[in-house]
């Protein structure tokens, strides 16, 4: 239910009217599967299968979806895999037009717009795909266990705890006391640090797109 205009309810071909009701979402594309997690970003939104398959529709002017192009969609649309070599997602980010998934081996993967360097590639250019996310300069061997998304951020919490982020930082979102842009991942916070007063396990991580 809700705002429509970009087809992000994937209510059918062509259907961008709002809803006031709860709507059933087409299952054109979608029939044979079943839904194990949606999560909404900016105007878009990506629905996890129980089988590992990623479907998603709504607006796309940044690429976001993944599809190869920048055509909306309407309807639930699957994902191009090209990039993911058979891995299998565990969780899903959605920013205002990127989104991010973590596998279930604590690699990440994310697609969309980059114009702050929130997808942690070290550059600002957008992918249109899902495209691996090199982590292996700070993980050390951690498992990345979960993401968060924001207007032009990407958090990363590792199994031990430890939190990184990229991107534009422009408020300090990142947390490292100034207001820098990052194209690369930086430390936010450890527990082994004690910067929150002793060494607090975060659970989990929470972004806003």
């Amino acid at each position: 239910t809700g705002y429509n205009a970009n087809g992000e309810l994937g209510l059918g071909t062509g259907d961008t009217t709002r809803r006031n009701t709860l709507t059933a979402m087409s299952t054109l594309n979608t029939s044979s599967k079943t839904v194990q997690n949606i999560i909404c970003g900016g105007f878009f939104t990506v629905a996890l299968m129980t089988d590992g398959t990623i479907y998603i529709t709504g607006n796309n002017s940044s690429n976001q979806l993944g599809i190869g192009n920048s055509n909306p969609c309407t309807v639930l649309t699957a994902i191009l895999t090209t990039n993911m070599n058979g891995k299998i997602p565990k969780q899903i980010a959605c920013g205002s037009d990127t989104y991010a998934v973590v596998m279930t081996d604590g690699t990440v993967y994310a697609c969309g717009f980059n114009g702050s360097g929130q997808l942690g590639t070290g550059d600002t250019t957008m992918r249109t795909t899902l495209s691996a996310i090199s982590t292996s300069s700070f993980t050390n061997y951690r498992k990345v266990i979960s993401a968060a998304l924001t207007n032009a951020e990407l958090l990363l919490l590792l199994e031990d705890g430890a939190i990184y982020g990229a991107g534009g930082n422009g408020n300090g979102e990142l947390g490292t006391d100034n207001t820098n842009l990052y194209l690369g991942f930086v430390q936010m916070y450890h527990p082994n640090a004690g910067t929150l007063g002793g060494n607090k396990m975060p659970k989990s991580i929470i972004g806003k797109g």
